[in-house]
């Protein structure tokens, strides 16, 4: 067979491949999506309407783990998508409006702690902290939900306002 043949073979052959492992993917994504709706994972509460001044940090939402997984993403209920997010404490919950996916509202009396890390599933930021890491109970089940703010500042007052929430431990 000449080269150009080879050449027309293997396109053939990757345009045959590359469409199949997509669809491959999509299928495990919603299972993935259903297992976990399935083994009880409660849907999150949705915030109330904005209200007239409420200021929220620039946010990239990263992802929603079970606690101690930090690298298996939850994909129930929407949790799985990243997306662009403001986020604040108002009224004593935790708010996270993200753009073009679920808005997630953390009651303040689930809200365990709040840290600073380097990565999470789906994102690792060079340096320390990079990442806020807001563990609370959904339903449960205690799930780690990560946040890249825009600011490091604004990443600071998160963690002090989530921490000032968060249920003492007891022993």
């Amino acid at each position: 067979m000449s080269q150009d043949g080879l050449r027309l073979l293997y396109g053939g052959l990757l345009l045959l491949i590359v469409p199949l492992v997509w669809a491959l993917m999509a299928r495990s994504w919603r299972r993935r999506r259903a297992a976990g709706e399935a083994d009880g994972l409660a849907e999150p509460a949705a915030p109330p309407e904005p209200a007239d001044g409420e200021e929220l940090a620039e946010a990239v939402y990263v992802s929603t783990v079970v606690t101690g997984q930090r690298l298996d993403r939850v994909a129930a209920h929407g949790l799985g998508a990243r997306s662009g997010a403001g986020v604040g404490v108002v009224g004593g919950d935790v708010i996270i409006r993200r753009d073009g996916a679920r808005s997630l509202l953390v009651a303040g009396e689930d809200v365990v702690r709040a840290q600073r890390q380097r990565g999470q599933v789906g994102k690792v930021v060079a340096g320390r902290g990079g990442l806020v890491v807001i563990t609370w109970t959904l339903g449960g089940t205690e799930v780690d939900t990560a946040l890249h703010l825009r600011s490091p500042r604004d990443a600071d007052d998160l963690v002090a306002a989530v921490d000032a929430l968060s249920r003492p431990v007891t022993p």
